[in-house]
């Protein structure tokens, strides 16, 4: 050990002590720090002189006790930061009726559900009316807002829900933090619901502030449910946003007419007016997506205004032109070479 610090002052600080009279300067208040050769007169007198009270209180603790001292102080110290920096306060997110209605069932809800507007509650989503009770828009309430972030925060670290729950009780018995409340995995799909649909309603306001945007978009079958894959590129404020939007399930298969009614139904929720300001589409060239009749890029071209960009993306161009390369290496008596040369390694005894 180099160096050390002072742990009284570190976590309490240094205390008042009435010596206004005998100093020329004003005390300070930075962290008293030690050089080794460490003296032990020394740090006993700074302990008395500027900790009086704490460094009496340690003094009649235990051997045990004085190793959990610091520790004990520093738990209850961040609880009560925690607790004064972020109020338990209660939040409410207003989210359109077409993002619920539209792109939150297209994403979230099996088309099979019978009970759409139980299902919507459940997920926490309330309707709410207007004068000729009708749905006007729909209301996301947050109870606790400590609870919420802290949740939200976990899982965009890469925790599992299952993980999320764990950790939250966790931290609420370590550091006593009794006002985050209990979570469970139910709780915390909830909240990940209405934090998406909140985004999707700020994506939204961006999309109606904007004349122009564009949209990427990507077929998969590599997850347990196939997908849709969205990403939105705008201009707003002088700034370039390249947003990745949602991963959306799509149990049809991916024809160009399944895939342009599921992008349809995305972009209707999101901006009425889209078939005026969609200017390109990005793909990964494949003939469901470009096909010159049905092919989703082609439709798409059609409902929009002209000018419209048809996009071929450069990584799957790169990534074709790489397959094609190798496979021309790669030929049988290449891979017959390949495979006598790692047995004849294999066989020897090094």
């Amino acid at each position: 050990v180099i160096n050390a610090v002072c742990m009284f002052c570190r976590v309490f600080g240094r205390e008042n002590v009435d010596d206004s009279q005998d100093r020329k300067r004003s005390r300070t208040n930075k962290i008293k720090s030690y050089s080794a050769p460490f003296r032990v007169d020394a740090i006993k007198r700074h302990n008395r002189e500027m900790h009086p009270a704490k460094w009496n209180e340690y003094q009649q603790l235990s051997g045990a006790d004085k190793k959990r001292f610091f520790e004990s102080q520093v738990s209850r110290k961040i609880s009560s930061s925690m607790i004064s920096n972020t109020s338990i306060e209660c939040r409410q997110f207003q989210i359109d009726k077409d993002i619920v209605e539209k792109s939150w069932t297209t994403c979230f809800v099996a088309e099979e559900d019978d009970d759409i507007n139980q299902t919507l509650e459940a997920m926490g989503f309330d309707p709410i009316d207007d004068d000729a009770d009708n749905v006007s828009h729909y209301q996301a309430t947050i109870p606790n807002y400590l609870q919420f972030l802290s949740v939200i925060k976990f899982v965009g670290a890469g925790l599992s829900f299952r993980q999320v729950s764990q950790v939250m009780g966790d931290m609420k018995e370590s550091l006593g933090l009794h006002q985050v409340g209990n979570v469970t995995r139910r709780k915390v799909t909830r909240f990940v619901r209405i934090c998406c649909a909140n985004l999707f309603q700020i994506i939204s306001e961006a999309l109606k502030n904007v004349w122009t945007f564009a949209i990427a978009l990507d077929g998969g079958n590599k997850a347990s449910v196939p997908y849709l894959d969205f990403r939105v590129r705008f201009v707003l404020h002088h700034m370039l946003f390249n947003i990745h939007l949602c991963a959306c399930p799509m149990y049809e298969p991916h024809t160009g007419d399944n895939m342009t009614a599921l992008t349809c139904r995305l972009l209707d929720a999101l901006c009425i007016d889209w078939k005026k300001k969609l200017i390109a589409v990005t793909t990964d060239g494949a003939p469901n997506m470009t096909g010159c009749h049905v092919g989703m890029v082609t439709q798409l071209q059609r409902l929009s205004k002209p000018g419209f960009y048809r996009v071929w993306c450069a990584a799957h161009q790169l990534d074709l032109l790489v397959q094609r390369g190798l496979s021309s290496m790669f030929d049988e008596k290449f891979v017959h070479v390949i495979q006598g040369v790692t047995g004849y390694l294999r066989r020897q005894n090094i």
